[in-house]
C-alpha cells in the first residue's frame, strides 16, 4: 500500500490531532492519580521514575492508537473516493 504525497500530509495532520488529545488525556490522568495518591497518604510510593515511566507508557500508546486510527482514516478516505 502506497500513500500519495496528499494522503501522507493528511495522515500527519490527522495522527497530531489525535496524538495531541489522546496524550493530554493520558497526561492528565497521571496528574490526577498522582495527586490522589499524594492526598492519600501513598505518594511515598511516587518518585520522578515512577512518573516518567508513566509518561514513556502514554507517549508509546497514545503514539501507536495514533498511528492506527490515522492509517484506518486515510485508508478509509481512500476507499470512499473509488
Amino acid at each position: 500500500m502506497k500513500f500519495t504525497a496528499h494522503e501522507v500530509y493528511k495522515f500527519r495532520k490527522v495522527w497530531l490531532i489525535i496524538f495531541k488529545y489522546l496524550f493530554t488525556a493520558i497526561f492528565g490522568m497521571a496528574i490526577l492519580r498522582t495527586i490522589f495518591l499524594f492526598i492519600d497518604g501513598g505518594g511515598e510510593n511516587v518518585s520522578f521514575f515512577t512518573f516518567m515511566q508513566a509518561l514513556i507508557i502514554a507517549a508509546l500508546g497514545s503514539g501507536l492508537v495514533a498511528t492506527i486510527l490515522a492509517a484506518v482514516g486515510v485508508q478509509k478516505d481512500r476507499e470512499s473516493k473509488k
